[in-house]
């Protein structure tokens, strides 16, 4: 079935007529090509349970054209990948009505990849447990725990990150173990693991993994104390604020954000001081502002804020947003935005809008119609908002509209 040209008419015609053979068969011949490939496997999927044996064909046939003759990395891992793709779409299908032939092929297809885990070539392993890792499967659990005791240590390192698929009790111990490997990348892929874990003793060796040597260690460390979530880590990532490596200072921040993000914020400030987070110093800033999700930026905007200006103006709405994701650890750009309704120059009242945007570590406060207030209420305003900004930890600069008017 390998037609020079081949397309998506093509594809809908084999659909058509039924040609679930064919089309199985273009996943074999033309793997190369994704969005045949693609479209090849929504058809078979439109097909359903009567594409099985044809996929089960397809092994048969990928087998024949391997051959019995070694065979090369990149064609190990081409047939990798096809058998992956294809015990993916069969997990569709009900175990109790599939054929004997089809059974035969599937169960083939899953030995050729566990027996991979044998090979000499320590980058075939490698492959071979990272798919382990994406299959998911259980029967693969063994091969990874044995991979886990690997002359390699790069080997090692993926077998234990792979394991963080497997929320098994079985996997578990094996990871603890692995915490004292003398590389520090299998030592990561312990702690990542365990991180992922629902259940078992975790909380002592991810402590114990705080104190690791690695910087990469600690600081998945740190981010994994904050998935588990329990509040008795929480001294120890408050001491790992100063630790002597950023990365390491932002996820202690960041997981006691997860924690308990109100005494999180308190916490962090208590890690600084103010002279820390004037320009040109970003470093406690960043730290600061690593781990304020929308409960921490709601809880002191609107509570210190709101507090002072409802005693000198009517709050006529009050919002706040998120418009960016957290990219590398930086969060990159939020704005909050705040009605109130004040006396103006003409002695009447006018609503003015505070535009407050965080931009990049820097908060800058725009004050919309700032112009229209009577003079006492300006200075007023301004007032209030550098108090409570200075509590904040981070020196704004204010504006009306676009006209620069304060900056601490």
């Amino acid at each position: 079935m390998n037609i020079p040209g081949l397309g998506k008419p093509d594809i809908r015609k084999l659909e058509k007529d039924g040609k679930k053979w064919d089309l199985a068969n273009i996943i074999i011949e033309h793997w190369g090509d994704r969005d045949l490939v693609k479209e090849a496997t929504r058809a078979l999927r439109r097909i359903g349970n009567p594409a099985i044996d044809a996929l089960a064909d397809a092994l048969h046939q990928l087998k024949k054209n391997e051959g019995s003759l070694p065979l090369s990395k990149q064609e190990i891992k081409k047939g990798m990948q096809i058998r992956e793709h294809i015990l993916d779409f069969a997990k569709q299908a009900d175990p109790s009505k599939l054929s004997p032939h089809a059974r035969r092929a599937f169960d083939g297809a899953k030995r050729w990849m566990l027996d991979l885990a044998d090979h000499k070539d320590p980058e075939v392993r490698i492959m071979a447990v990272l798919t382990f890792g994406r299959m998911a499967d259980r029967d693969a659990i063994p091969v990874i725990l044995k991979l886990l005791q690997d002359k390699d240590g790069m080997v090692r390192a993926m077998a234990a990150e792979s394991l963080a698929e497997y929320k098994d009790e079985k996997v578990v111990e094996p990871l603890l173990v692995a915490l004292s490997d003398k590389d520090a990348n299998v030592r990561w892929g312990a702690v990542y693991s365990l991180g992922k874990m629902e259940g078992g003793p975790v909380l002592g060796p991810l402590l114990r993994a705080l104190e690791d040597e690695s910087d990469d260690v600690r600081m998945v460390a740190a981010l994994s104390l904050g998935k588990l979530g329990n509040p008795e880590a929480a001294g120890a990532l408050k001491a790992h604020l100063k630790d002597k490596d950023l990365e390491v200072r932002k996820s202690s921040a960041e997981a006691l954000g997860k924690i308990d993000p109100k005494e999180a914020f308190g916490s962090v400030r208590a890690a600084y001081n103010y002279e820390l987070l004037l320009p040109p110093f970003r470093e406690a800033r960043d730290v600061l502002l690593i781990f304020l999700d929308v409960e921490v930026i709601a809880y002191y905007y609107h509570e210190r804020l709101l507090r002072r200006l409802k005693r000198h103006f009517k709050i006529i709405e009050e919002s706040y947003a998120i418009w960016s994701e957290l990219m590398a650890g930086d969060l990159s750009y939020t704005e909050y935005y705040l009605s109130i309704s004040a006396p103006s120059k003409d002695g009447k009242t006018c609503p003015v809008m505070l535009l407050l945007e965080d931009s990049d570590g820097e908060l800058v406060v725009d004050i919309r119609n700032f112009r229209k207030m009577d003079r006492e209420c300006q200075e007023r305003l301004i007032a209030i908002l550098l108090k409570t900004m200075d509590e904040y930890l981070i020196a704004p600069r204010i504006v009306a509209g676009h006209k620069h008017l304060i900056s601490s």
